[in-house]
């Protein structure tokens, strides 16, 4: 808890950390308890095996994904799925969001740095 208060809010100085052990080559979906955070960092410390990661979100949005600080190109849209192609995994980064079921996916490989970050959109 942070010793700073704003009113009706704590300063929230320091950044929350959610840290979890998982197993590589694994595919997770990682369902939250409250309202998501604006802004989320993904790191998967390790040495091998890359993981993809699906976040249900409550709310209608966008997402943009952000590694190192360089925004990720959304996966290539599939006509046939009528959504972005599904993650081939070959790179930290490759994402899509299912609007309509407002899903993000992401993959996430070793000693890579994703930031989720939400969009302006209508």
């Amino acid at each position: 808890m942070d010793h700073v208060w704003d009113g009706f809010y704590s300063g929230q100085l320091r950044l929350s950390r959610f840290p979890a052990l998982i197993e590589g080559d694994e595919d997770y979906t990682i369902q939250y308890t409250g309202t998501p955070p604006g802004n989320m960092r993904y790191k998967l410390d390790g040495d091998r095996g890359g993981s993809m990661l699906r976040i249900p979100y409550p709310n209608a949005g966008a997402y943009a994904v952000y590694e190192d600080g360089d925004l990720q190109k959304v996966s290539k849209w599939d006509a046939d799925l009528g959504t972005p192609g599904v993650l081939q995994k070959r790179r930290c980064g490759e994402n899509r969001f299912l609007g309509i079921l407002n899903i993000l996916e992401i993959y996430l490989t070793p000693g890579c740095e994703l930031t989720v970050k939400p969009k302006d959109a209508i």
